[in-house]
């Protein structure tokens, strides 16, 4: 009765401001969805401001979300304060307004064009905390700190430690065009100075060859046995309409290749990263039957065991939704494993401890929060955890959770033996290495798959695709195959 008066109020004044928020505040309490959107729409067509109103924004957002309702207001809100900060395009009060309706809309472009507009009118210390927590949380601080460079650039061309700062945040967003360009300009540049950090950084994007590399083995996702003797791998042997995966097995230092797993035998459409145990009899694999499931992302996916000899039955050890992290095997032969929470409406995720023998599962803390990747330190004593914020540490006993990286998008992070190497793979699919004690960040371009392998003495095993076969590839990414000499006629 309440709505249909007040669309008789409407109908006779289409511009009553009164009328119109009544009539949505009537139909959030009807609890119907679709009507609401149709007048919200007709609503904010003639006041956009009325987006942010109380009396509708609360009521709205509880009936159809959050996400929906700032996709509907947004567009219509940037919109008329545009135009406002047109005819006044030197009021940061307006500015900051637009940088928060830009964020609730979902649009980088605006926002990122507001917020350099914002520091070439009161500098980046001139900003407000609360709006700069906003758009790390919406671009990420480095996409933030990359914007407040190429101002400072714009401002000082000649400035090449600016320059060499910038190379770093564009490698963390992806930008292998640009980086190139910036090395070339440094590399005309009589005052830049191109040496060993800028080789071992960004040799690979110049060169293909750029660090030593063997060809191991057809395959991917390598895995070494602790003597690191012998190498297990993934092949396919079926053709483009279907696959035939299987789990082999080869000493290191050549000779024949044995099957230990023929997936589709046990109703396996999918596997991935397959480890040897700390002992070594046993492979650990992650598996689903699932055909386009692909590690990291959701999907009914288990954890395996089974022993090195064809024909054996591998044991399924889980029955839960689990992120694959890399395995961690305690001192007394359990698992550490991290597994989302899927009946909480809350986001989080458990890390548990998991006996292989008698699967025995026991919860040892959680996280609230979305976790899109994981992986234990060594001494399996803390969890390095991904998430839309960034990258985190936390000890897996619980506790407050430290902010390790604030690079946001980045998935797959692995950790080397000693703890001392982190890599990541980012946005556009590139195998970055972060050395954690000396910021070196190294670029090793694109990887066939998700996984890698540390080895000893700086090397370590990775998937490349070679004329259209997928490859492992033992690399030196710590010693450069080329000179410098060759690196700088490289970037002409």
């Amino acid at each position: 009765m309440a709505a249909r008066s007040f669309k008789r109020s409407l109908e006779a004044n289409p511009k009553n401001w009164k009328a119109h928020s009544k009539l949505l505040e009537a139909l959030v309490l009807g609890e119907k969805p679709s009507l609401f959107e149709k007048h919200f729409r007709n609503m904010i067509l003639e006041y956009p401001d009325s987006a942010r109103s109380n009396a509708i924004i609360e009521p709205g957002m509880k009936l159809i979300g959050e996400d929906k309702y700032n996709k509907i207001a947004g567009p219509f809100e940037l919109k008329h304060l545009g135009n406002q900060l047109a005819r006044k395009p030197k009021n940061m009060t307006l500015l900051a307004r637009c940088i928060m309706a830009g964020c609730r809309a979902k649009d980088k472009v605006a926002v990122e064009d507001y917020y350099k507009r914002a520091m070439s009118l009161v500098g980046y210390e001139g900003i407000d905390d609360s709006l700069l927590i906003e758009l790390r949380f919406f671009i990420g601080k480095p996409r933030m700190d990359l914007l407040r460079l190429d101002g400072e650039i714009e401002s000082n061309p000649q400035d090449i430690v600016l320059r060499k700062k910038q190379l770093q945040l564009e490698l963390i967003m992806g930008d292998t065009l640009k980086i190139s360009e910036i090395l070339a300009y440094l590399a005309k540049e009589a005052s830049a100075k191109i040496d060993d950090v800028l080789l071992k950084s960004y040799g690979y994007l110049v060169n293909t060859k750029a660090f030593k590399s063997t060809n191991v083995v057809s395959g991917w996702d390598a895995s070494l046995s602790p003597d690191k003797k012998t190498i297990i791998f993934i092949r396919d042997l079926g053709n483009e309409d279907y696959n035939d995966l299987y789990i082999y097995r080869r000493a290191v230092a050549g000779g024949e290749i044995r099957p230990v797993l023929k997936a589709s035998q046990h109703n396996m459409q999918a596997i991935a990263w397959p480890v040897f145990s700390p002992d070594g009899k046993w492979i650990y694999f992650y598996g689903s039957g699932e055909r386009d499931w692909k590690p990291g992302e959701q999907g009914e996916f288990y954890l395996y065991r089974m022993n090195l000899n064809y024909g054996s039955r591998p044991r399924k050890l889980t029955d839960y939704k689990y992120i694959t992290t890399p395995m961690s095997f305690t001192s007394d032969g359990d698992l550490l494993l991290v597994r989302r929470d899927i009946s909480s409406v809350r986001a989080s995720a458990d890390i548990v401890r998991f006996n292989p023998n008698t699967r025995k599962r026991e919860a040892v803390s959680r996280i609230r929060e979305f976790i899109t990747g994981a992986v234990f330190t060594p001494s399996g004593d803390s969890l390095l955890f991904i998430t839309p914020r960034g990258i985190f540490s936390r000890s897996i006993d619980g506790g407050k959770a430290s902010a390790d990286l604030s690079w946001l998008g980045m998935k797959f992070p692995q950790l080397s033996n000693d703890g001392r190497l982190l890599k990541l793979v980012n946005k556009k699919g590139h195998v970055l290495m972060l050395d954690r004690q000396t910021g070196l960040l190294q670029f090793l371009g694109r990887s066939a798959s998700s996984s890698i392998a540390f080895a000893r003495n700086g090397e370590m095993l990775i998937s490349r695709t070679m004329d259209d076969q997928v490859s492992i590839s033992r690399l030196n990414f710590k010693q450069p195959q080329i000179s410098l000499k060759e690196f700088k006629a490289n970037l002409q």
